[in-house]
């Protein structure tokens, strides 16, 4: 029961703190107040924060409160937040006000490039162009505070020390330049060798390539002349086995039509031979009924006109000739001459039995 009461009066409090209204903003006299009081215990980053809302909060910059501002993030630590409220501080008709923001502007300038000089980031070299362009901007605050307050002897001071501090960093700015130039040039160097090697490696890859491309085809070459030899021998083989059977083809071939000329030759021959003893036979009959013609009618040669005709296509027809063999065209044309006048022969006898006169047998 004890324990479920003080439940109930836990939860009663904190509904109670969740239920209260939030603290109203702290006007910018009090954040002043409370910057006062933490710069008075060294707190400078209290100080600047506290400095930095009261500034937010009014309706108009005011440079005296961004000086102080800036103070307090300068003894921070706070460069860039320094730098800005000194920036600020500055644009103010108060002559002493400007001359002493462009000054600690200047130092602040100052303090930036040392910051960056003694730790460049992890791995990198310093930026030197960074530097170059604190110490210009650095040099430019202490001309303004001089030219506004000649009397803030520490402004010239403090520019001739950032004058030089800015020719060293262009020194190194140029000595990380040709650092950079050698070493590019090493590295196109190097760049070069191993393209070099390269290319070698290459032309000697492509060397051996090409001696094993050549022993290739000179062994290649040399497979090829010894199959085209042994195909050579084998192609004279089998050309001489297809000349021999071809030879002995065509010396069938000759034999046979050798024999088959002889066969015909004989066969002619035995052609013109009979032919030409069938011509003698007929030649004989012929010569011996034109004999018996001759003789029946010797006793009318005189006065018969066609026995004269007789006679002369005897002569006509010719005879053999004496001094070798009848050939057997000539004898064809005797054969066919003899033909030739029988027929004619029996066309007169027609003639005359169907006229009673005998033709002359001459083309007037």
């Amino acid at each position: 029961m004890k324990l479920a009461t003080a439940l109930c009066a836990t939860l009663a409090i904190n509904l109670a703190i969740e239920a209260a209204p939030p603290p109203a903003p702290a006007s910018p006299k009090q954040d002043i107040a409370i910057a006062t009081d933490a710069a008075s215990r060294q707190a400078w980053a209290e100080a600047a924060a506290a400095l930095a809302r009261a500034q937010a909060n009014l309706s108009e910059s005011d440079p005296l409160l961004a000086f102080d501002q800036a103070v307090a993030a300068y003894r921070a630590g706070d460069l860039d937040q320094a730098a800005q409220a000194f920036n600020r501080a500055r644009n103010t008709s108060d002559r002493a006000l400007a001359a002493s923001s462009a000054y600690n502007l200047g130092n602040t300038a100052m303090a930036l490039a040392s910051d960056s000089a003694a730790s460049p980031p992890p791995g990198q070299q310093p930026d030197l162009a960074g530097q170059a362009k604190r110490y210009e901007e650095a040099i430019t605050s202490y001309r303004e505070a001089i030219a506004l307050d000649p009397t803030l002897h520490e402004a010239l001071s403090n520019a001739e020390i950032a004058w030089k501090r800015l020719a060293e960093v262009r020194e190194q700015q140029q000595e990380q330049e040709q650092q950079q130039q050698q070493s590019g040039e090493q590295q196109d160097q190097q760049q070069e060798q191993q393209d070099q090697q390269q290319e070698q490696q290459q032309s000697g890859d492509q060397q051996q390539s090409g001696e094993q491309q050549e022993q290739q085809q000179e062994q290649q070459q040399s497979g090829d002349q010894q199959q085209s030899g042994e195909q050579q021998e084998q192609q004279q083989e089998q050309q001489q086995s297809g000349d021999q059977q071809q030879s002995g083809e065509q010396q069938n071939k000759q034999q046979e039509q050798q024999q088959s000329g002889d066969q015909q030759q004989s066969g002619e021959q035995q052609d013109q031979q009979q032919e030409q003893q069938q011509s003698g036979d007929q030649q004989d009959q012929q010569q011996s009924g034109e004999q018996q013609e001759q003789q029946s009618q010797s006793g009318e040669s005189s006065q018969n006109p066609l026995n004269q005709d007789r006679q002369q296509d005897v002569s006509d027809a010719g005879t053999p000739q004496e001094s070798g063999r009848m050939t057997a065209e000539e004898a064809r044309r005797m054969l066919q001459a003899v033909r030739d006048r029988a027929r004619k022969r029996r066309l007169e006898q027609a003639q005359r039995e169907a006229t009673g006169m005998a033709p002359t047998g001459r083309d007037w």
